[in-house]
C-alpha cells in the first residue's frame, strides 16, 4: 500500500495519541513495505553516527465500518495510520534483507509501542469512505531515535561501534645544534628535556587520527623500558618489545638534527637546517610501516630559534608522510587544494626576508607557514590556510607596509592557481 500522500490537505483535526490495539493489517502493511522499499544501505546493518532528529511523515490508515460505526472507525483507521507512520520511519533505518530475517524481533519492538515513537500528529483529511472501508490522511511527528534505540536494544539495529585509534609512542632522539646533549626522554634518570620533533609529530597525528601516549602511559611500566634506558638510539627489535610493553600499537623511532648553515652579511643572519628521519613499526608483528627523512632551513639571527624553526618545519612535513604511510584518514588532512606555494624573491637580503616572514606569519588568514626551499636569493614558502585563497593571501600583504622594502607581485589577476610570486624591492 502507498502510505504517502502527493496531496496537503488543510488541517481539520488533531486529537491526542489514543492507546490502540495491534491491528493485523498493519502487520502484513510493514511485511510487504519490508519487501518493496529499496536498500539504502548495502553494506549491512544501517547504523546512524549522529542523533536523529524528529521526522515528519504522512501515511494513510484505514479501517473497516463495523454497524455503521463511523466514528469508531476513524478511530481505528487514525491508529493504523499512526502504525503505518512508525513503521516507514523503521524502514529508513534497516535495509530489507535484516528487516525480513529479524522480522519477528521488528514486530516485538514496534507493535503495540507506537505512542512512544511518535511526537505529535494530525488528521490532515477528512475520512473517506468507499463501500465498508474509511480511509484517512495522518501526518506524524516521529522520532526516529527512539526507534533506532529500541532497534538496538532488541538486537535488530546494530549500534555505534567504537573504533579506537591507533595508538603511538614515539622514540625521537634530537639535537638541537651541534655540540648540544642529544635529548630523549627515556634517558632513565633525571627529568628529560622536551623533545620538540616529538612534541610537533604528535601533534600532527594526533590530528589525522592516532592516539598519542602521553607522559602517564611512558611511566606505567618503567621495567619496559630498561633494555633502552641510556641508550638514545634503541635499534628497531627494542624499541617494538618496549612499545610493545607499554600498550602501543605502532612505535615511531628516529632522530631530528639541526645544523648552522651560511652566513649571510652584512645582518648577521645565518640559515639553519634541519633533518627529521623516522621509522615506523606495527607492535604486534614488527613489521616496518614505512620510513620517512624530511630537511627544511630557516633563516634566524638566533641559533636558539632557528634550530626551533627548522626542526618545527621538519617535523610537520614529517610526521604528514608518516601519516599517509600509515593510514590516516585523508579527511583530516589538508584541503583539497592544498597549502599555497608563495616563492619569494629579493631574499639576498636576509634581513627583509626575515621581517616578511614574520609579518606573514602574523597574518589572520594565514595558519601556518613553512619554508621549503632557500637559495641565494629566492625562497618557496609553503602556506597554510583556512581555506586556500591565492587573492586572500595577495590582499593580506599588500596591506602590509615595510619601512626598508616593498612587495611587488609578479603574479595577480582573477584566475590565481595555488602559486604565487612576489618580490621584495629595497627601498
Amino acid at each position: 500500500m502507498n502510505i504517502h500522500s502527493k496531496f496537503f490537505w488543510p488541517l481539520e483535526m488533531k486529537m491526542r495519541l489514543p492507546c490502540f490495539p495491534i491491528p493485523l493489517l498493519s502487520t502484513i502493511l510493514l511485511l510487504c513495505g519490508l519487501l518493496l522499499v529499496p536498500s539504502l544501505f548495502p553494506d549491512g546493518i544501517a547504523r546512524a553516527e549522529e542523533p536523529l532528529g524528529p521526522k515528519t511523515v504522512r501515511a494513510v490508515g484505514w479501517s473497516t465500518v463495523q454497524n455503521n460505526d463511523l466514528s469508531a472507525a476513524k478511530t481505528s483507521a487514525v491508529e493504523n495510520g499512526l502504525l503505518a507512520a512508525v513503521e516507514n520511519a523503521a524502514l529508513e533505518l534497516l535495509p530489507p534483507d535484516v528487516a525480513v530475517s529479524r522480522f519477528s524481533a521488528v514486530s516485538r519492538t514496534l507493535f503495540g509501542n507506537a505512542q512512544s515513537f511518535i511526537q505529535s500528529y494530525s488528521a490532515l483529511t477528512p475520512e473517506v469512505v468507499v463501500g465498508d472501508t474509511l480511509r484517512i490522511l495522518v501526518e506524524a511527528e516521529v522520532l526516529p531515535e527512539k526507534i533506532k534505540e529500541k532497534m538496538i536494544g532488541a538486537g535488530v539495529l546494530e549500534g555505534p561501534k567504537t573504533v579506537e585509534a591507533p595508538r603511538l609512542i614515539f622514540f625521537i632522539a634530537e639535537q638541537r645544534l651541534e655540540g648540544e646533549p642529544v635529548r630523549f626522554w627515556w634517558r632513565g634518570s633525571g627529568q628529560p628535556e622536551p623533545v620538540l620533533a616529538e612534541t610537533v609529530m604528535a601533534q600532527v597525528l594526533s590530528k589525522q587520527g592516532f592516539a598519542v601516549a602521553n607522559d602517564k602511559v611512558k611511566i606505567s611500566n618503567p621495567d619496559a623500558l630498561t633494555p633502552l634506558v641510556g641508550n638514545p638510539y634503541p635499534d628497531a627489535a627494542s624499541a617494538v618489545a618496549a612499545a610493545r610493553a607499554l600498550g602501543a600499537d605502532i612505535v615511531v623511532v628516529g632522530t631530528a638534527a639541526a645544523r648552522v648553515g651560511f652566513d649571510v652579511a652584512p645582518e648577521n643572519i645565518k640559515s639553519f637546517s634541519s633533518t627529521v628521519s623516522a621509522r615506523a613499526y606495527r607492535t604486534d608483528t614488527g613489521q616496518a610501516i614505512g620510513e620517512v627523512t624530511e630537511t627544511e632551513t630557516a633563516p634566524a639571527f638566533e641559533p636558539e630559534e632557528g634550530a626551533t624553526s627548522a626542526i618545527r618545519a621538519a617535523s610537520i612535513s614529517a610526521a604528514g608522510k608518516l601519516a599517509q604511510l600509515m593510514g590516516a584518514d585523508p579527511e583530516t588532512g589538508l584541503a583539497p587544494d592544498g597549502p599555497i606555494q608563495l616563492v619569494v624573491m629579493g631574499t639576498g637580503n636576509l634581513g627583509n626576508f626575515v621581517m616578511f616572514r614574520k609579518a606573514l606569519s602574523g597574518m589572520p588568514a594565514v595558519k601556518e607557514i613553512r619554508i621549503r626551499q632557500l637559495q641565494s636569493n629566492e625562497a618557496t614558502i609553503e602556506v597554510e590556510m583556512e581555506t586556500p585563497e591565492p587573492e586572500k593571501l595577495l590582499n593580506a600583504i599588500r596591506a602590509e607596509i615595510f619601512e626598508s622594502f616593498e612587495i611587488r607581485f609578479h603574479e595577480t589577476g582573477p584566475n590565481l592557481d595555488n602559486q604565487l610570486r612576489i618580490e621584495l624591492v629595497p627601498k
